[in-house]
């Protein structure tokens, strides 16, 4: 892996009283628009684990319907960080580049769907830092990102949200429990 700004033990301090029993890992390979080939590797306050939903297919024969399974659908995979901490906002940097990387709206550039789709890994942590469950998530693409309204009245944390849509998912190990 290249550069390694994820250390389990500052997440768990950062986080404080505040801190969730799980944390989520993702590492996502050569992130397109971001200068950089490395991997980057960074954890997540908040995130969906990769859901998908077999839509069944109605098949008429005689005066019956039988379903059958159908295609596999997935949904998108929120990601919500907190910029205060371990340097989530050059992630988040890297990730809002690597989506106006897809469509810049201000010079009408479009890439090819293959340049900016990458596989990546979310990993489930437990407290002490075991692995809970791994996915490795096929051909993964931001689809939006934003953050929470910035105000000097709310002394709350800046958090930013960053949406993936993928073609799919599969479950590659960890058998920890949380």
């Amino acid at each position: 892996m290249g550069a390694n700004i994820f250390s389990i033990g500052a997440a768990m301090a950062a986080l404080g009283p505040l801190a969730r029993q799980n944390l989520f890992l993702f590492e996502i390979n050569s992130v397109p628009g971001g200068g950089s080939p490395e991997d980057i590797r960074f954890s997540a306050e908040t995130a969906s684990v990769p859901k998908s939903t077999n839509e069944p297919m109605t098949i008429p024969w005689m005066n019956s319907e039988y379903k059958i399974p159908g295609i596999t659908k997935y949904e998108n995979i929120d990601v919500n960080l907190r910029v205060s901490e371990q340097n989530n906002m050059r992630i988040y940097d890297l990730l809002y580049n690597w989506y106006r990387l897809i469509y810049n709206p201000a010079n009408g550039q479009q890439q090819v769907p293959a340049s900016t789709m990458k596989d990546g890994k979310i990993t489930l942590l437990n407290y002490q830092g075991g692995v809970v469950k791994s996915w490795d998530v096929i051909h993964m693409f931001p689809t939006s990102c934003g953050g929470t309204p910035l105000s000097r009245d709310s002394g709350d944390k800046q958090i930013m949200s960053v949406s993936f849509a993928y073609t799919y998912a599969t479950m590659s190990g960890g058998y920890g429990y949380i």
